[in-house]
């Protein structure tokens, strides 16, 4: 990527206060984007990375609808305007089908994919006024395939890709883009959730999953961080509605 490719652009993104999010704020910083580090409580992990990406913050459930749309209005006032939107905020509950809480479950559906219907609803407007956008949601290689044990936070990703076919479509002739990701697994935090699911201690899953993985290793989130930002900028102004699977090779053609 060219240096400053992004620069002169306002990015949001979501659920960046550590792994994925915080991984990709970096490297839209390095391109030289204004960031907007949303997450859903202040902590010193976001206030540290906005001190070092000399970012500006914003906390909110983004379950709420009406506390996403006065943080983003708050947000985008102080900003000047909202030109990306990178929905990376989720939520994973595993429980068998069966045995699932029927509220945790609704809880997922509601952070990961009416997150993203809140978020968008509140930047959308902004973009199609100024006659320029780009929306990346981050979904899952489980919203491709499903997953055991995973049934909310699969189809909630699933939800993810179909919104991003879907919005694309409507806005795309107001040169608003509307994409996703679809990463599979990624050496975040979360691989310790699935290791404690597994029974097995962080490096004996990471081998586990490397071993089902073509590219025999997991994805770092830079790597993943270097898609959306992909798809963030200019290069990708062709792309309507699509999902882009940086997955190692498990899953191909199936988005």
């Amino acid at each position: 990527m060219s240096a400053g490719e992004l620069s002169g652009r306002v990015a949001l993104i979501t659920g960046a206060g550590q792994g994925l999010g915080a991984a990709t704020a970096r490297v839209l910083a390095e391109q030289g984007a204004s960031l907007i580090l949303g997450d859903r409580v202040a902590s010193d992990r976001l206030a540290a990375l906005a001190g070092e990406l000399g970012a500006q913050t914003m906390t909110c459930d983004m379950s709420e609808p009406t506390a996403v749309a006065a943080a983003v209005g708050h947000a985008a006032a102080d900003a000047g305007r909202i030109d990306i939107f990178v929905s990376n905020h989720a939520v994973l509950t595993r429980a068998r089908f069966l045995d699932h809480d029927p509220e945790a479950w609704w809880h997922d559906v509601e952070v990961n994919l009416s997150g993203a219907f809140y978020g968008t609803m509140a930047v959308l407007p902004g973009m199609l006024e100024r006659g320029y956008g780009r929306i990346v949601y981050v979904s899952s290689s489980w919203g491709v395939t499903g997953a055991e044990e995973a049934s909310a936070y699969s189809a909630s990703k699933a939800g993810l890709i179909s919104l991003a076919r879907s919005i694309g479509l409507e806005v795309a002739h107001r040169n608003v883009a509307v994409n996703a990701v679809a990463p599979g697994t990624i050496d975040t935090p979360q691989l310790e959730v699935d290791a404690e699911a597994m029974g097995v201690s962080l490096d004996d899953a990471r081998a586990e999953f490397a071993r089902a993985i073509p590219l025999r290793r997991i994805a770092t989130p830079a790597e993943i961080g270097r898609t959306i930002v992909y798809l963030a900028g200019e290069r990708a102004g062709a792309m309507v509605g699509q999902t882009v699977q940086p997955n190692g090779g498990i899953v191909t053609g199936r988005a």
